[in-house]
């Protein structure tokens, strides 16, 4: 088998999904592998970037630094200052390519403190890995159409988002249940690949979708991303989390966020950034 790595930097986040590509398509063009491997990582920047999301439990701004160790924190939010993608493919010479890609994004936590008409906000650095699998498939033919690909993405995982180098929270499954459809399924595994078409869970607009953590701990904080929205979850005091929230209007692949916290994460400043989450894809149709 053989192996084949790209490095590439941020240019994959906020990208429209262009289409996508099927398997019916008549004659092909076959490329060697070094071909093989530049297309690939264009599709996963371009077409398919939607897919390969690394703002998943993540938020923007600035304020005051001031050292102190423990705090009543009244809000908190994740601020980016680097993010780079390494994607290493792997032909193993059957028509497919299996993909890992990771993320490793960096900045700062800002825990924020209101006192009377006073706010403060401290900073720590955090640091996440962000890893999900893929498989794509090679065309029979050459796409009729631009960009003239010769490969597709069949299959794709969940994105597991890990703090480095600190890091005891374990989320153990994710279940999801559509409360206005009855659809529910629980995953149990970030690295299992799902089919785009059949198994990546669909939702309509407007419909209630309920997520629950089951974790290794009871005493986390949880909360649930939606896009730029932050919903906290409700600990239920048996390991479980839960939260649910409303599907956007806006059709295409997308990603709710569950994240994990220690409470000294978010009300230590000494304390290191800990936490793991699950990017769980859906989509919109």
């Amino acid at each position: 088998m053989k192996k084949i790595i790209i490095a590439t930097f941020g240019t994959m986040i906020m990208l429209m999904l262009v289409g996508c590509n099927g398997t019916s398509n008549p004659a092909s063009v076959t490329g060697s592998e070094g071909t093989d491997q530049e297309e690939i990582s264009e599709i996963i920047e371009q077409e398919m970037a939607e897919y390969f999301e690394t703002d998943l439990a993540l938020g923007e701004g600035s304020g005051l630094s001031k050292s102190a160790e423990e705090i009543e924190t009244d809000g908190w939010f994740r601020e980016i200052t680097s993010r780079s993608l390494h994607v290493d493919v792997e032909f193993p010479g059957d028509g497919t390519a299996f993909v890992t890609a990771t993320a490793q994004v960096e900045g700062i936590l800002n825990l924020v403190v209101k006192d009377s008409s006073v706010t403060t906000i401290y900073e720590k650095p955090f640091a996440d890995t962000i890893t999900r699998y893929a498989l794509f498939k090679r065309l029979p033919a050459e796409e009729p159409r631009p960009p003239y690909r010769r490969w597709y993405l069949d299959s794709i995982s969940f994105a597991d988002v890990v703090s480095t180098p600190v890091n005891s929270v374990d989320i153990l499954s994710v279940s999801v249940e559509n409360l206005s459809s009855g659809y529910m399924q629980v995953f149990d595994d970030p690295a299992a690949l799902l089919d785009r078409e059949t198994e990546v869970p669909d939702f309509q607009p407007g419909e209630e979708v309920e997520l629950v953590i089951t974790a290794a701990s009871a005493d986390l904080y949880a909360f649930l991303h939606t896009g730029r929205s932050r919903i906290p979850m409700t600990n239920n005091g048996d390991g479980t989390y839960s939260g649910v929230y409303t599907v956007g209007n806006q059709v295409g692949p997308r990603f709710a966020a569950v994240d994990l916290l220690t409470g000294g994460t978010l009300y230590d400043t000494e304390a290191p950034y800990d936490a793991n989450a699950w990017g769980c894809l859906y989509r919109i149709r």
